[in-house]
């Protein structure tokens, strides 16, 4: 992993979040080419997976700003978010935080801790 390729992204993601609140993860994918990867984030306690094309510097800079209690996960009832975004994961939605015995797709924003806002729609 490239350390300034993380912190690179880490600032792009923070800013990004900051001005958009509810990112997908179709917007973060597409910040810059190197958040694009094939790796998954996911919830491996639970077996849910929140998006599998990011880097690993993208995936590490997502982790950071979350345990920095700088970004927050949302997950759940954000399905329409991705149909506008015109992308989603083929897995079958979770309905609701709990382990499952097969993968699950959580649709999940991005939001500044303390914020909860979901988008209504891209303008």
């Amino acid at each position: 992993m490239e350390e300034s390729v993380k912190d690179f992204l880490k600032e792009k993601i923070f800013s990004y979040i900051k001005e958009h609140p509810g990112t997908s993860f179709v917007e973060i994918e597409n910040i810059d080419d190197k958040a694009k990867g094939d790796l998954a984030f996911t919830l491996k306690e639970f077996n849910i997976v929140i998006w599998d094309a990011l880097s690993e510097e993208c995936c590490v800079a997502i982790k950071e700003l979350i345990s920095e209690k700088k970004i927050q996960l949302d997950g759940g009832g954000c399905i329409m978010i991705y149909m506008i975004d015109g992308k989603r994961m083929t897995l079958p939605i979770a309905k609701k935080m709990m382990k499952y015995k097969k993968e699950r797709w959580l649709p999940s924003v991005l939001n500044i801790c303390g914020h909860h806002k979901k988008k209504k729609g891209k303008k």
